[in-house]
């Protein structure tokens, strides 16, 4: 049975092999939208705060997103996820100076309002380990390889500064599943916010929010997932498998 203490070992075994002077070591939780690469995160940050107090937090690659407004004019909004929506560059700078025990501003993203708040910024205290958890993500001891070319330039800086990467996957099936009850539980949470995304969604019944829903999996996230994250399952150091009753299982 997975137990996150027990993995928590492991990664501190697998950072402390490595030779690196680095006083931040670097953690990457990758895998599909809805697999639950936050609540993982989360859970893996409490366990190393129970084993020393103040020694992690989770950084969500999502405060990297470029605005809505930027992806509409420079991309499309269908592409928003995929690696090019991405400030990999400003990412990079901010892991630059955290590995350096610099404290940074951090961009905040507000998944109820689906974008960047503008003009506002978390401060971000470096602490001996680090998560950081969302789409795209390897660490630096993989090469760089056919699979991996096609990602920009800056994607791969930032995964130089990545210690040990973890792959989240699960079957297809319940990953459509786990992303229509995320968007209703959204839509719950933002349905009397003007300023919210799924505000506009007020109209439609819970029937009709469904099936947007799985248009919306389908048409972006599944795509995404297929041409984009699952190619770098096999390039991270863990993989572990989340099953339909949320057990996890390090393959």
């Amino acid at each position: 049975m997975f137990s996150y203490t027990d993995f928590c070992q492991e990664l501190l075994k697998n950072l402390r092999s490595q030779d690196s002077a680095s006083s931040c070591k670097i953690i990457s939780i990758t895998g599909s939208v809805a697999v639950g690469k936050s609540f993982f995160a989360e859970k893996l940050c409490l366990e190393f705060n129970v084993k020393q107090p103040n020694s992690c937090q989770v950084l969500a690659l999502d405060n990297f997103l470029y605005p809505n407004e930027w992806i509409q004019k420079n991309l499309a909004m269908q592409y928003k996820g995929f690696p090019e929506s991405y400030q990999w560059s400003l990412l990079a700078e901010k892991l630059k100076k955290i590995i350096a025990c610099q404290t940074v501003e951090i961009p905040i993203y507000d998944p109820i309002q689906y974008n960047i708040i503008p003009n506002e910024f978390q401060i971000f205290t470096p602490t001996p380990i680090l998560i950081i958890e969302g789409l795209h993500l390897i660490s630096r001891n993989k090469k760089i390889d056919g699979v991996t070319k096609k990602f920009p330039t800056s994607c791969k800086d930032v995964w130089s500064y990545i210690d040990v990467s973890i792959f989240i996957d699960a079957e297809e099936k319940l990953l459509a599943h786990w992303y229509a009850e995320r968007f209703e539980d959204r839509f719950l949470k933002g349905k009397e916010n003007i300023n919210s995304y799924f505000y506009q969604f007020n109209s439609l019944s819970k029937n009709e929010r469904d099936k947007h829903a799985k248009k919306l999996w389908n048409t972006i996230n599944l795509k995404n997932f297929k041409e984009w994250v699952l190619s770098l399952k096999d390039l991270t150091d863990y993989r572990i498998n989340k099953k339909e009753d949320h057990i996890y299982k390090i393959e």
